[in-house]
Order: C-alpha cells, then structure tokens, then sequence
C-alpha cells in the first residue's frame, strides 16, 4: 500500500512539473497561476501547493530538473571520452551533447532564457548561475583528465554557451534551418568545434 501511495506521489509531482515546465515557457512566471498547473497537470487543487509550497519553489523545482538533465547528458558523454583523448575530441563530445539537449528541449530553452534575464517577473531561481559553475567543473575535469593544458576553461565554456545557444534562443532568425532538426544540429557542432580549436591553437 505505502508503494502504492508512493507511486501515485511520484506520478503526481511528475505531471505538476512537467505542465508547469510547458505553461511557465509559454507564458513567463507571472502569467502562469496554480489554477492553471492544476488544470492541465489533471490534479486536485491544493496538491502543488502540498509538494512544493509556493509558486517560485515550483518555478525553481522545474529548472532545477531540467538543469539535472543536462547536467547529466554532458557527464554521461564526457565518460565515453579515452584518458589520451585530443582536444576535439572533448569539445565533439561536450558540444554535442549540449546542442542534443538544447534541440530536444524547448521549454528549457525558454526558461533559460528566463534565467539568463533575471528578472524578478520570472522570479529567476538562480540556477542558470549554478550549472554554469557545475558545467565548468566538467569541463575541467575533462581537460585534466586527457592532460590539456593551455586552455582556459571558463572561457571554453562562455564561448560553448553562447556558440551552442544562441541559434536556440533566436528561434533560428537568421540562420538556414530550423535549429531543432538533427541536420542544422550535427552542422552547428562541427562548425562549433572547428571555431573552438582554431581559436585554441591560434
């Protein structure tokens, strides 16, 4: 019984964060009532307010998932990664891995941008900060680990960040293709990583 209820708890807080993940990226913090989450999460009405408290805690317990995800899509890459491993190697790995979440994850694109601003409206949880900080330490860890030396980590990642995002953040303005067809994304990562190595060996 007591799994039971577990479950049930599981599946509840699942289908909270995942309607309010879709209507907070369509329509800002501000917009998005608990009437609403409930409404389209087919739950009773006091429920979010019973797992999660107030409305920011929920807004920061849905860009904390999407932050774990990333988080682990780049670890789980960066492992695959030899020990003797070349400098592309790492970057084809990390911005790969980075691109292939952004395309299969628009309302966190949306939300990082919510992030990125900063904005009280949105009430930003400050974990855009933190993954940056998280992302840096991977990538740190992946240079020491492949002995690369010479490259300054931190401005590896802020030019990843805003190579990989950008097209993201845009919708694609300016650019050929849809940023969230697999084509645009496999081209935007060699062209990516071609960029960061010429700009490490000059």
């Amino acid at each position: 019984m007591t799994n039971t209820r577990e479950r049930d708890a599981q599946r509840s807080r699942r289908q909270i964060l995942d309607a309010a993940e879709q209507l907070f990226a369509q329509r800002g913090f501000a917009a998005t009532s608990f009437t609403e989450i409930c409404r389209a999460a087919h739950v009773s009405a006091g429920l979010p307010s019973y797992l999660f408290g107030d409305k920011q805690k929920l807004y920061r317990a849905v860009v904390e998932r999407g932050a774990a995800h990333l988080r682990s899509s780049v670890t789980l890459a960066l492992r695959s990664v030899p020990r003797d491993a070349a400098l592309e190697r790492v970057l084809n790995s990390f911005v790969g891995a980075y691109l292939k979440y952004l395309a299969a994850n628009r309302n966190i694109v949306r939300l990082l941008q919510f992030e990125m601003l900063g904005t009280t409206q949105q009430a930003a949880s400050g974990v855009g900060g933190e993954l940056f900080e998280e992302g840096l330490k991977i990538l740190k860890a992946a240079f020491q680990r492949v002995g690369i030396r010479g490259v300054e980590a931190r401005h590896m990642l802020l030019s990843i960040v805003a190579l990989c995002f950008y097209p993201f953040m845009v919708n694609g303005i300016g650019f050929d293709a849809d940023p969230y067809d697999g084509p645009f994304v496999a081209a935007r990562k060699r062209h990516v990583v071609k960029l960061l190595l010429k700009g490490c060996r000059a």
